[in-house]
């Protein structure tokens, strides 16, 4: 892979880069050099305290160790749907929980860290996506709570097993499906909290409300 992308940038820039993603597809998958990547990102944020690529790189640390953890379930024989549902479950669960975590907490260990309009988006996209790995990887085991809280109405088990039979049979479309319909709804709900806060006169006046503020003035000590 090193020679081929090596012989592709002394010929064609586009083929180096294709070479180059190809060489690097295979370490992220694996999970280390995500984890890696991840670390550097992290500590990248934490040095400049901006919590933009401090957010990302523990996100990608995160992704780094599930797929690490998938990689090693492949390799010791655990079944490929075991052990994939173990780790886009860890991934999943451990970064809502990180996402959810309140600033307090991120500055208990990370210390102060400024972010911007970026974060809004920044974290529907691995909320999102944290949340659509686990509810795909694990639909069969919601098809069975549903099927046992319906068990008293018998008429709607054959509804819900072919209602979820169709969607399961194709996971990737129907999670980018349900990625897509997510973020349009994050996006327009994020849109409605902020838009009357960013036009929101000047005049004393928000949303309504009377703002009123005081201010205690502080005494000055001298020396003679």
């Amino acid at each position: 892979l090193l020679l081929g992308s090596v012989w592709a940038a002394a010929t064609s820039p586009a083929r180096f880069f294709g070479a180059l993603a190809q060489a690097l597809w295979v370490p992220m998958s694996h999970g280390w050099l995500t984890a890696v990547v991840g670390g550097l990102l992290t500590w990248l944020g934490t040095s400049s305290d901006e919590a933009a690529p401090l957010r990302i790189g523990m996100t990608l640390f995160i992704i780094g160790i599930g797929l690490t953890i998938r990689t090693l379930s492949h390799r010791t024989g655990v079944r490929p749907d075991v052990g994939d549902r173990f780790a886009y479950t860890f991934m999943g669960v451990v970064n809502l929980v990180f996402w959810i975590l309140p600033f307090g907490v991120l500055r208990s260990i990370f210390g102060e860290v400024e972010g911007g309009i970026e974060m809004f988006f920044i974290s529907g996209i691995a909320m999102v996506a944290a949340a659509v790995w686990t509810v795909m990887y694990n639909a069969d085991l919601l098809l069975r709570l549903l099927t046992f809280v319906t068990g008293p109405f018998g008429q709607l088990r054959p509804v819900l097993v072919t209602a979820v039979a169709y969607p399961m049979a194709a996971k990737f479309r129907t999670g980018l499906t349900l990625a897509m319909f997510a973020l349009v709804i994050f996006t327009l709900i994020v849109m409605s909290i902020s838009s009357p806060r960013l036009s929101a006169p000047q005049s004393g006046i928000l949303n309504g409300w009377p703002e009123a503020g005081t201010s205690r003035p502080r005494s000055i000590a001298t020396r003679r």
